[in-house]
C-alpha cells in the first residue's frame, strides 16, 4: 500500500489488483469531478496498469535474448516449446493493448482538460 494512496496495494501483483480496481471504479464520468476516492482508485488502477506493461515488456525482451541463444544451441529446441512461447508473445500483445487502454482512460479521467472539455465540467483536480 502507498502511503499517499491507500488504493495502491500489492505493487507487485497488478493483474491482481487492476481487475478490481476498475470493478469499483463505477459511476465514474469525463463530465462530472471525480470523488476523492475515484481519483484514488483512478491514480492507483492507471499506476497498476503501466508497471504491468513494464513488466510483460522486460518480460518479452528476455524472452527473445534465451531464444536468441538457444538458437545458437547445436541440439535445438523442441518445437511444442516455440509454439507455447509463441502463444504466449500473442496473448500478452493483447493484454498490452487492454493495459494501455486502461492508463489512457484512467488519465482521461484524471486530466479531462485534455479531452477539450471546459473546466468544471471534468474531473476535479
Amino acid at each position: 500500500m502507498s502511503a499517499n494512496n491507500p488504493e495502491l496495494k500489492n505493487i507487485d501483483r497488478p493483474g491482481y489488483e487492476l481487475p478490481s480496481l476498475l470493478q469499483r471504479f463505477v459511476g465514474a464520468s469525463y463530465f462530472t469531478p471525480l470523488t476523492p476516492e475515484q481519483r484514488q482508485i483512478a491514480e492507483a488502477a492507471q499506476a497498476h496498469a503501466y508497471n504491468q506493461q513494464g513488466t510483460i515488456v522486460s518480460g518479452i525482451g528476455s524472452i527473445g535474448q534465451l531464444l536468441y541463444m538457444a538458437g545458437e544451441n547445436d541440439e535445438g529446441l523442441d518445437s511444442q516449446h516455440l509454439r507455447n512461447i509463441g502463444l504466449l508473445i500473442s496473448d500478452l500483445a493483447v493484454q498490452l493493448e487492454h493495459l494501455n487502454d486502461v492508463g489512457l482512460s484512467m488519465e482521461n479521467y484524471l486530466n479531462p482538460d485534455r479531452l477539450g472539455i471546459p473546466k468544471g465540467k471534468g474531473a476535479a483536480k
